[in-house]
């Protein structure tokens, strides 16, 4: 007994062992050596470093609620969702007619600003309601098909939307105007566009929302389980078929805040612009 009570714990074969040693010393460089570089571009211009870094910001925390969606529904589902960049397509398509073309909003005043608040619950709810559409009809009937199939209808869901898009913009790039105060502000030196200031009230508190929302509610615990094993979370009583139409009503949420700040933020309106989604991909 004592023995096999201090018996050395197997830490994998020796070329494992090496393998592990040899990745943490190239992580560790690597760090160092991005350490280095940007405390020598920081000392060398700081302000056009801080100023580089704020647009880095600006467009991480695009990014970062766009993947959002890819992380909630590949995460659960394992899916890859092709339509999800369509969707993003769409949601900049309405949120430019809705403030410019029905409300005829073109500046920033108060009308302007209700309008706004207006489009952005309007086009969540667009979102929400078209996501979880996309998932009964299309996607729950092939839960337990082959990979192939799921994969396939999803190209065949992106090709649907986006020629809804197509129809609905026209297929050459247009220019909206903002209700969105023109305004910057300095500081130091360093140019912050009002933009950019909203964009940071507002998507990080829905980050953290998020956060919570997967970690500390009941809803949140079945997605997990669901994630980890969706036969042993129905064993224990989850409604798996929930846990995937909450997860697609959330997925469309945060698309649907992305592409609205993205054309918000851009002001430009492209059939193609779906394609930034590679970058959060």
């Amino acid at each position: 007994m004592t023995a096999s009570a201090t018996a050395p714990k197997f830490r994998g074969t020796r070329g494992e062992r090496r393998r592990i040693l040899i990745e943490r010393i190239g992580a560790i460089s690597l760090t160092f050596i991005a350490i280095i570089w940007i405390a020598a571009n920081l000392i060398k211009a700081p302000q056009q470093f801080a100023q580089v870094a704020l647009f880095g910001l600006r467009n991480g925390l695009l990014y970062a609620l766009i993947a959002l969606g890819y992380t909630l529904v590949y995460g659960i589902i394992e899916l890859i969702n092709f339509a999800h960049g369509d969707l993003f397509m769409l949601g900049a398509v309405f949120s430019s007619f809705f403030i410019t073309v029905w409300f005829k909003q073109e500046e920033s005043n108060l009308s302007g600003w209700i309008t706004f608040g207006a489009c952005l619950i309007s086009v969540m709810a667009l979102g929400a309601i078209t996501n979880v559409l996309i998932e009964r009809l299309a996607y729950r009937r092939l839960r337990h098909a082959p990979k192939l199939a799921p994969l396939i209808t999803a190209v065949g869901v992106s090709f649907t939307l986006n020629f809804i898009g197509l129809k609905w913009n026209g297929s050459t790039p247009k220019q909206w105007p903002t209700v969105i105060p023109h305004g910057d502000v300095y500081l130091g030196g360093v140019r912050i566009s009002m933009v950019t200031i909203i964009l940071v009230l507002i998507v990080i508190p829905l980050l953290l929302a998020l956060n919570f929302v997967v970690t500390k509610t009941k809803q949140g615990k079945a997605m997990r389980a669901t994630a980890e094993d969706q036969d042993a979370a129905r064993l224990m009583g989850i409604d798996v078929n929930r846990v995937f139409s909450l997860t697609f009503y959330i997925n469309a949420f945060y698309t649907a805040q992305s592409f609205f700040h993205c054309f918000r933020n851009f002001l430009s309106q492209n059939p193609d612009i779906r394609i930034a989604l590679v970058f959060a991909f």
